[in-house]
């Protein structure tokens, strides 16, 4: 099976057509923008990452679409955050499965972590469902660390800041257990 990694965090392209079976894993980071991933080519399976963090005024706005024009396909995208000071991060996700993509799989997680009172987050995901036989789903989360998890570690005599910095790059780090290594 054909397995191909791309790094799109620094492209300007709006459009990634996939025209070959096989593996592709895209991955971005603080790219704001509209992208569109249209899945052309029965046997194609689409993962994508990304990952954002925001601080002090950072603004961030990503629109992505899994567009799945072939049947047997598959798509997941999971797009992480983590944002302090007064950061503002706008997300909508839209999956739209063609009539013609019977048999189509297709995931959408937004997660985000709020560090601060003033970062503001807002998420949307979309599904655009034509034919029948077909997997899809979405989900969309947005809070703050786990006060619990916190408390534990700092009860074991860990800083809260380190508490807080631990689980936040836990939180990260899931992401990045997806993508492929070197």
């Amino acid at each position: 099976m054909t397995k191909q990694y791309t790094d799109i965090s620094n492209d300007n392209k709006k459009l990634y057509r996939i025209t070959k079976s096989g593996e592709h894993v895209f991955f971005l980071h603080n790219r704001s923008d509209d992208i569109t991933f249209s899945i052309e080519k029965k046997g194609a399976h689409v993962m994508i990452y990304g990952l954002y963090e925001g601080t002090k005024n950072d603004t961030f706005t990503l629109r992505t679409t899994q567009l799945h024009k072939a049947p047997h396909t598959s798509s997941q995208t999971l797009i992480k955050g983590v944002f302090s000071g007064a950061s503002h991060f706008s997300y909508d996700g839209l999956i739209r499965i063609e009539k013609k993509a019977q048999h189509t799989a297709a995931h959408l997680t937004n997660r985000n972590l709020i560090l601060s009172s003033k970062a503001i987050v807002h998420t949307q995901p979309i599904l655009e469902i034509l034919p029948q036989d077909v997997i899809c789903t979405h989900a969309a989360t947005v809070g703050a660390p786990n006060e619990e998890q916190i408390n534990f570690l700092v009860s074991r005599g860990m800083h809260k800041k380190t508490a807080t910095r631990l689980i936040v790059d836990g939180f990260k780090n899931e992401l990045f257990s997806h993508l492929p290594t070197a």
